[in-house]
């Protein structure tokens, strides 16, 4: 059976992906912890970045390998994050971000082909 479609395999990029949707409300929490001014958010955020991790690890334990597994991650929120910072805070798209956007996907894409 090919690698990609396997159970463990999708098990374990659903898990980085769920670790990467918490990992976005960190990111979104911090924006409103206000430097850990604000109790709520701040302590929202604390508690996703846990679940970020531990659902981290879970991928990792499922057998895909560290470097995709955390470089995945990364990117996600990159890219997510970059469209919540112009969707949510009014930030803006330039030309350079969207190239490195762009590069940073492709760069995972092929290394998560390239086993």
């Amino acid at each position: 059976m090919n690698a990609l479609l396997s159970n463990t395999t999708f098990v374990a990029y659903a898990l980085v992906f769920l670790g990467a949707f918490f990992n976005l409300i960190t990111a979104y929490m911090l924006k409103k912890a206000e430097g850990f001014t604000v109790f709520w958010p701040s302590f929202i955020a604390l508690v996703c970045i846990c679940l970020t991790q531990f659902l981290l690890s879970r991928a990792m334990r499922s057998g895909l390998d560290m470097s995709i597994a955390v470089t995945l991650v990364v990117v996600t929120v990159m890219v997510g994050s970059c469209i919540m910072g112009v969707m949510l805070f009014s930030e803006t798209l330039t030309v350079q971000k969207a190239a490195g956007l762009t590069i940073a996907v492709l760069g995972i894409t092929l290394a998560s082909l390239a086993k």
